[in-house]
Order: C-alpha cells, then structure tokens, then sequence
C-alpha cells in the first residue's frame, strides 16, 4: 500500500503530491485493512479495542501487503496523506469528517466507518506512552506528531482533533451499537483528559492485563454486567492488586502505582470491561489464574404451581462444552455431567436431584475431569441472589449493589438482623415468604429486595454474616424490571413493558437524573444538540425512582445519566433501546439459520432436520385421502389426580454441629503480613478468611488508611440518612405476559435456544414455563423449532412466516403478526371485517380477522384448509419412533415406566419390556422401548409427549385420544399434549390452544375427520 510521489517537505513532513483520488484509495484500502483484522465479524459479541499488539501487527501487516516492520510508518504515511495541514485547524479533518457525515446519512453499516485509520494513528501513539509515567496530553501529541512527521511545535493536528475528536470516537461506538455486536462490543468511552482519554484507554492495558480484570472481577465478587462508577472500584481493586505476590501483570501494577492519571486509567478500564463482562471465568495462565468458582441458582416459579428449586452453577473456563464430573457427596463420590447453561457456567442439572437443605447446609465440592479442578462452596447464613439482565436468571452474588433486584434465603436464627437491616436501608417492597413448597427447613426466602442505602447498623469490622447486604458503592444508578429483549447487547427493552430508574448518591447538593432522545443520533459530536425530554431530581433525600412507563415512550434510542449537583459530566449513564415486534432485531433475523419442518418424515414431525446415522429413516409419502382410526368416545384414562412419584435426593456432607452455620460464631484465619526490616508492612491489605463458611473481610496494614477510614465511617454515620419510607412501592405482577414474550419473539426473529430461554423466563423463571410456552406457540404455529438429532432437546428455533389460516371462528393469525402488522391487515380487509381475540388460559391469545371478502387476501399467505394439508402429510407414528436415537441400555437413576391405560407413571425395577420409561438422576431423560429394542439391549432416547402417545403402539393398548362428536372437542390425558406436528395439525382446526379439564388436556373445533384420521397414525 506504499503511495508513490512521496518526497519529505521542508519542515520534516512527508508531502505526497499525487490526488487526492489516489491518497484516499491508499487510507481506505488501510482503513478496510484494520477493519477486518481488529474488527471482525464474530460469532459471539465480545469487547473490543484498538490495541496493536504483536498477533495483529502481523494479522494488519498480512493484509496490508508490507512487513511487520513497516505497519506503523505505512499507515503513518497513509494518514498523513488524507490531512489538510495548509489551513487553518478546522480543515485538518475536514476530510475524514466529511466522508465520516457521508457514510453514516447512508446508514450503511455493513461496510467500516472512514475514520478507523486515523483512530487507529491516535491509538498507537498511546501506546507508546505505554513504557512512560507520564500520561498528560502534551506528551500524547508529542508522540503523535513525532508519528507522523511532523514538526514538533505543530499545534494544528492537536487542535483539529479536539474540535472533531468526540465526534470521530462517538462515530466508532455508533458503528459498533449499529452492528449489534457483530463486529464487538464497545469500549469507547469518554475519559480525561478530553479527547486524549480516548486512545489511552484503548491502548493501555494488553489483552492479558484485560484478562487478569476477570481475575480481580471474581475475587472482589462483582456481578456481571454492573455499571459502577470507576471511583468506586479503587479501593477493591487496591486491595486485589496488593496481595503479595500480585495477581497483576508488571505493567498493571505499574499503572496502579502511578498515583495521577495512571490508577485513573486502569480503573476507567476496569469499570468498562465489568460492564461488558458477562460472566466467563478467567482463564489460568499462572499460578495466579482463577480457579472457577460455585454459586447456587435459585428459581421461584408459580406455574402450574407454586415451588421453589435451589440449583448448582460451576463457572469454569471453557464452559460451552459439557463434561464429565464428580460429586462429593455423603454416600461417596457420584458421577455427575455438567451441562452449559448461562454464560460462563455450567448446570449441575435439576436441582431436585440434591437436597435443598444440603446444599445451602453443607459442603458442596465438585471435581471437574475436564479442568482437572476441584471446586469448593461452603454454607452461609445468609445467600444473597440477582437476577441476571441478559438471561432472566437467579443467581447467588457475593455482595449487593444499591437499587438492584435482590432475593434472600435467610437461615432463621439470623432473620430478625436481617430484617432490622432491611428495615433500615431497603425500599418497604420486601416480603417474607417462610412457607414456600420446596423451601428447606429453618430457612426463610425474602423476596422483592432493593438496598437504597447503607446499612449501619451492620459492622464494619470482622467477618460478619451481614456483609454482603453493605453495597460496595455510595452511588448507583441502575434500570431495573421491565421487560428486558435478547440481544448480543445489554439495554433493551420492550416498549410495552420500560424499566424503571433507580438511583441513589450522597453528593452534596443532590443529583438529577436526565432522559434524552438520542434515536437516530448515536454519533452527535455535541451532547448539547441531544433532545432531554425530561429530567428529575432528587428533592435533597438523594434518592429517585422513575418508572418509565409514565413517560410513554416511543420505540427508539435513548440516553439516561445521573448528574450530580454543580458537575458538568455525569457519574453515570446508561444508553436503552425501546421497541417492539413492529420493530425487530434486523440484525439477529439476519443471521439466523432457518428452521425449514418436513412432516413426511419421521423425526421432521418433532423437528429434526437430519438423523443419527444410525438411525433407521422412512419417508412417508402424502396420503391422498384421511384416514380413520378407533376412536373412543370418553377418556379410558383415570381421570383421578395420581400422587407424583417421590425421589430421594442426594445428600451432601453436613458441616459440624460446631460450624458458624448454626453458631454464628466466625472462626477467622488472617493471611501473612511481610515486614521489612523496620517492620514496616510490605504489602498495603491482608485478608481474613473464615474456614467454616468462606467469608472474606479485607484489612489495609497502613495505620493511616485506617485512621482515615475511621474518620470517614465517623463522618457518613453524622450524615443525614436516606428518607426510604416515601418511596413507591411496585404493583405486584398479577396475569403471566403471554403476550409479551411473543411479542419479545417477534422482535428476535430466531436464533439459538438461549435467545427463546431469555424471552420465556420473562414470564416466569421456570423451565416448565420455557417448556410449554415453546410446545404452545409451535402448535400454533409462530415459531418452528429444531430438535438435536440425538437428544430432541431444542437447539434453534425461527418465527413463521405471517399467514392466514381458515377456521370455523374467521381466519386466525398464525405466525409473524405484531400489532402494525395486524391493524394494517384488518385495515386492508375493509369496514366489514372485524378483528377479534379469544384467550388461551395458558398461553398467548389467539387473533382472528372475521367477515373478510375473499378478494381481499391475495397479499398474505392464506390457508383455506390448513388442518387437512398438514394432516395428509403426517407420518404414522411408527415412522416416528423408527428414526429415534438409539443407544444401549445403560442408564442409571430411578427408574418408571408409564401405565398407558391408566396415564400413571409407575416405579419398576428395570427397563426390561416393551413401553416408554423414565430415568432420573441429576436430569430427566425419557425413552422408548420396542420389541427390537429389547432384542438388541438398546433404548430410543424420545420426548414425554411423544413418549406417552407412542407407548400404547409399543404395548398393543387403545391410543390415548378421545372423542366427543357433540361438542367436536378431542381430549388427551393431563401432560401428554400432541407432540410436534401433530399437535399443530389439531390447533390449525380451531386457532385455539388445549384447555385443562380435569385431568385431560381438550382441543376445540376438532372436526370428526381430523380426530379419526389422528387415531389412525397413532395405531399404525
């Protein structure tokens, strides 16, 4: 990419006489260079920065054309070359600005912004500040005129960058938002000195100092994910980096000690890679390196009724992969699998397959093969749990942020501590719930828990049971609740169902809090042109709660900051994104796979693309005429409520009678404190460690500090407290959001299961809620859903396409149909047609578009016989169970088998005949048994459902339908719903879902022919 013409000019500069044409092909050919090498497309969202270490120096030098060597001096010259030194400071720019203005009006954000290059200039000159102390703005533009050849007392490049600067880094971060995480996450974020802040944060720290932030990130217990002030890190991170030896790389530690611009440096770093963290464990490079960690999950769900579950969370390294593990537990060592599940971890498995009481009163030790780590939790008085943003999970955090969601489980004896700190310092919102079905013994579970002060009547010194209810910053601003969507980005929302703003600061004077319209405008080079449409203040009690919801916002892009009193930058500030299903994730619609069901196959009925090679396939060619199976008339089912079959979970080790569990009695060990000769500390902080429950209380070793944390503690306890008994208190959720979550889909368009777990939970954090809510809305036919070929556990699922499906009650709306889309459509089909709803009792309501000339629908889809098309394409369900995965017999766990002519499960004592059985163990797996199978020592891993419906085939039983010919309504037992799509087939009849009705399930609008011919591929 050498430009020719180049000659060096009389003050020292490289003058490059050819067009300016030909200047900018050699930048843009640079600036796309860096755009693929430091920006690339990635398959899972992740920070990125503009660091020019040796791996892509060399990536860069391979597609620039030129030697390692020659990147800096190259791409130099290319910049160079674009400037335009021969005017005044604002033309310096002029050009990279304008082309910049261009392409973001084209909104074209496939192809790379024009100023990379330039950025990327500003990022190596920081970086060669790197091996320097020395972090003021004139020795940044020293080195950067020295880069590019110019004279040294040149002040025009300085003052053309702080006049376009903010624009050009604002541009990147727009570009970045835009992309969705598809080019990486955003780092760039404003820092002092103006305008040098930018490429010195970006340059700074190595990708191993980075790493070493999980590290501290970790041991410091923060939550993924917060977003906390950079000055309320420092004295945590003090006292990580203090350990002796440090876990710091060198160059972290040489930052740290820099007491000026260099420690505000690494903690500016440190507070934007919290906020992109999501929760992956730090990979071991050293002895320093992370050992993964144990938490518990807590779940609390209301459907079908109500029930807490304690879980196991291992957040290990390379924790996308399942793998092999040892449980300790009371009867010895058990052989357990670890599942993925939320970023970063992996899942023990149901959480009833070990005792609730054990595990929050026992030891839990888990051994990993794969790491080859052992990994220890102990048991707490008190387990603190949040609720993750990104994927509506619970799960336990070492210490509380201010504003934040919070839930307890609380051994009895330290409640009324509990309570009187609640009492204290927590919004009055807060409920006791001590008789929760599946809520241990001694234990009680408080819920709706938010910390908007710090308590004082908790002590500061020693290790205390109450720690972890101190929030580790003054100051906080949050947005909580609400209705938050997937998305490869933290912050958005639905526009149906907006956060609520909490914050809390002790500045003097107070704060306020600003709600800015920034749609369309992510790359303004003045905040000053944004739209504020409101702003709140504190009124002096130094807290706000804002619910959003009041301000009736559009869809769109918005900006919400904390300004404290006389500041002219806020503490805080958050960017949300609100919107709908009328206005979808283009982006994740994009690179979604499509999920394409072939119902003449076997497994395509249960949504498996391909089979197992060992599997046996069939295709069923179409039938050309329904046909007709027995029938009966009413249930032959009992329709009496079967007791559910009780397991005995696995215990853990108990702890001693004599442990601080049930003493509250902290027996705490104080690590080693070196001295130098005059016995002066050589380390700043030491750490005591209770060995019976793990709690942790640090201890600065400097007489000093300690004087001035005492004046400090002295001085907050004068301070007037937080007035907390005026704050509103929330409406309790009354009716599960259906709706909402579908409307959630419709905005996500498809995607990995994960992106379906996280729009699900919002209705209720339940696995059963996930489970149904997916099975209901593939019957109805919004979403189609794939299937692994070995498990039949979903793994992708897609939104169908808008169509209109004729039934008896007008022609119901299957598939992509948000609220504009279905107004528009009622609009089109004239003053005669009427849109009408019809609830489902557990799921989304049905729409159906009534009274419509058939003239009129020629722009949609339209099924006129959708039940019978699909029906004549469905395989018997011999052809089902055909192609299901096989393997042999060899699972372990308690064993039933189903009864179909009573629909009971059964215990047996082994899975020696024919039927479909259930193992459970740390997972639930059912599976099929025909007389092959029993042949050949094998199993047929299937679904519950398909299970249920295949057993009386497999066991020459009546098929478990039944018929009313009066009402048209057919009926299946209780929890063995028509799997895949058969169950949509049925659904098509009438666009309505199943109704409970005793122990039965009951679709409407089933006509004779439907049911008869359904009872036919049931038999055969």
């Amino acid at each position: 990419m050498k430009g020719a013409g180049e000659s060096r000019g009389t003050w020292g500069v490289r003058d490059d006489w050819r067009p300016l044409s030909e200047r900018w092909a050699t930048y843009a050919a640079w600036n796309q260079a860096i755009a693929d090498v430091m920006f690339p497309e990635l398959d899972e969202p992740a920070p990125v920065y503009l660091d020019f270490e040796d791996d892509r120096m060399e990536a860069l030098a391979s597609a620039a054309g030129v030697a390692p060597g020659e990147v800096e001096a190259e791409l130099a010259a290319a910049v160079l070359g674009v400037l335009d030194l021969t005017e005044g400071p604002a033309a310096v720019l002029r050009t990279i600005r304008s082309r910049t203005r261009n392409w973001y009006g084209q909104g074209d954000w496939q192809n790379p912004p024009p100023m990379l290059a330039f950025l990327s200039v500003l990022c190596m000159a920081a970086e060669k500040m790197a091996g320097s102390d020395e972090y003021a703005a004139n020795n940044f533009y020293g080195r950067l005129t020295s880069l590019l050849g110019l004279p040294a007392k040149s002040t025009k490049l300085e003052q053309g960058y702080r006049g376009d600067g903010s624009y050009l880094w604002n541009m990147l971060k727009a570009w970045l938002l835009h992309c969705d995480g598809r080019r990486g996450l955003p780092t760039v974020e404003a820092s002092t000195p103006r305008f040098v802040g930018y490429p010195i944060t970006q340059a700074m720290m190595r990708a191993g100092d980075r790493e070493r932030l999980i590290d501290f990130f970790e041991s410091a217990g923060l939550p993924p994910g917060s977003n906390i002030p950079p000055q309320h890190l420092e004295g945590l991170f003090d006292s990580w980096i203090g350990q002796n030896p440090s876990p710091a790389s060198k160059n972290l530690q040489r930052l740290w000690q820099n007491p000026g611009s260099g420690r505000q440096r690494v903690l500016d770093a440190a507070a934007a890679a919290l906020g992109t963290w999501n929760g992956q464990t730090a990979r071991a490079t050293d002895e320093h390196g992370a050992g993964g960690r144990l938490r518990l999950s807590l779940a609390l769900s209301s459907f079908p009724k109500k029930r807490l579950g304690v879980g196991v969370l291992a957040f290990l390294p390379d924790a996308t992969n399942g793998r092999d593990a040892t449980l300790v537990a009371a009867q010895g060592e058990v052989p357990v699998s670890l599942s993925p599940s939320i970023p970063g971890a992996l899942t023990l498995g149901e959480s009833s397959a070990v005792s609730a009481q054990s595990l929050l009163e026992a030891d839990l030790v888990i051994r990993d093969a794969h790491s080859a780590r052992t990994l220890t939790r102990h048991p707490r008085r008190l387990v603190l749990f949040r609720q993750d943003e990104m994927t509506a999970r619970w799960t336990e955090t070492e210490h509380a942020l201010l504003t934040e969601d919070l839930r307890l489980l609380c051994f009895d004896e330290l409640l009324p501590s509990v309570r009187r700190v609640l009492d204290e310092a927590a919004r009055p919102a807060w409920h006791e719930q001590p008789d929760v079905p599946g809520l241990p013994d001694s234990w009680t579970l408080i819920t709706d828990v938010q910390l908007f002060d710090i308590p004082r009547s908790v002590a500061q010194s020693g290790v205390n049971d109450l720690q972890g209810l101190v929030p580790v910053t003054t100051s906080h601003l949050t947005l909580a609740g609400g209705f938050p969507l997937p998305g490869a980005t933290r912050g958005s929302w639905h526009v149906g169902e907006p956060p609520e703003i909490r914050a809390v600061s002790d500045a003097q004077g107070g704060f306020a809090v600003r709600l800015e319209d920034i749609t369309g405008d992510l790359g303004l080079e003045d905040d000053s042109e944004l739209r504020t449409i409101d702003s709140w203040g504190d009124d002096g009690n130094g807290v706000l709660i804002v619910d959003l919801a009041s301000a009736e916002l559009e869809p769109g892009d918005y900006r919400i900051s904390m300004w404290p009193a006389g500041s002219k930058e806020p503490e805080s500030t958050y960017r949300i994104r609100l919107a709908s299903g009328d206005q979808p994730d283009l982006r994740q619609w994009a690179v979604s796979d499509p999920v394409e069901l072939d119902p003449t196959r076997g497994l395509g009925v249960m949504g498996v693309d391909h089979v197992a090679p060992e599997c046996n396939v069939r295709i069923h060619p179409a039938s050309d005429a329904l046909r007709s199976g027995p029938l009966p008339a009413s249930p032959s089912w009992s329709e009496k409520h079967s007791g559910a079959v009780s397991r005995e979970p696995i215990r853990l080790t108990a702890v001693n009678p004599d442990s601080c569990l049930y003493t509250g009695k902290h027996r705490v060990t104080v690590d080693y404190v070196p001295q130098d000769a005059k016995g002066r500390p050589l380390v700043a902080w030491t750490t005591g460690r209770c060995v019976g429950c793990g709690l942790t209380r640090r201890y600065s070793t400097s007489y000093w500090s300690n004087r001035a944390r005492y004046a400090r503690a002295k001085e907050a306890a004068e301070r007037p407290r937080h007035d907390l008994r005026q704050l509103p208190v929330p409406d309790a959720p009354t009716d599960l959001c259906w709706d909402l979550a579908l409307d959630g889909l419709f905005y996500t368009g498809g995607g990995s299961w994960s992106h379906f777990e996280r729009v699900a939970r919002h209705i209720q954090s339940s696995g059963l809620v996930v489970d149904q809510f997916a099975r209901f809305l593939e019957a109805l036919g919004h979403v189609n859903i794939r299937r692994d070929s070995r498990s039949l556990r979903p793994v992708a699922w897609e939104i169908c396409p808008s169509t209109l499906v004729r039934t008896a009650r007008g022609y119901f709306l299957s598939g992509y149909w948000p609220d504009s889309l279905t107004n528009s459509q009622a609009d089109v089909a004239g003053t005669r047609a009427v849109l009408a709803q019809e609830a489902n009792p557990e799921g989304p309501e049905s729409w159906f578009l009534r009274g419509v000339p058939e003239n009129v629908l020629d722009e949609v889809v339209v099924l006129e016989d959708g039940w019978s098309h699909l029906a004549l394409q469905l395989p018997p369900i011999s052809a089902v169970v055909a192609e299901l995965p096989r393997q042999t017999l060899g699972l372990e766990g308690q064993l039933r088998w189903f009864d179909p002519r009573e629909s009971r499960w059964l215990s047996a004592g082994d899975a020696g005949g024919r039927g479909a059985y259930r193992v459970s163990r740390f997972t639930t797996i059912d599976f099929l048994r025909t007389e092959e199978d029993v042949r050949n020592d094998t199993v047929a891993l299937s679904t519950v459902q398909l299970s249920k419906h295949a057993a009386p085939l497999v066991t020459g039983n009546r098929p478990l339908l039944a018929y009313d010919r009066t009402s048209a309504e057919l009926s299946v037992p209780l929890g063995a719903e028509l799997p895949g799509l058969y169950g949509r087939a049925v659904v098509m009849a009438s666009g309505l879902l199943p109704y409970r009705r005793g122990r039965s399930m009951v679709y409407r609008d089933v006509q004779v022919d439907l049911a008869e011919h359904l009872a036919y591929l049931f038999t055969h």
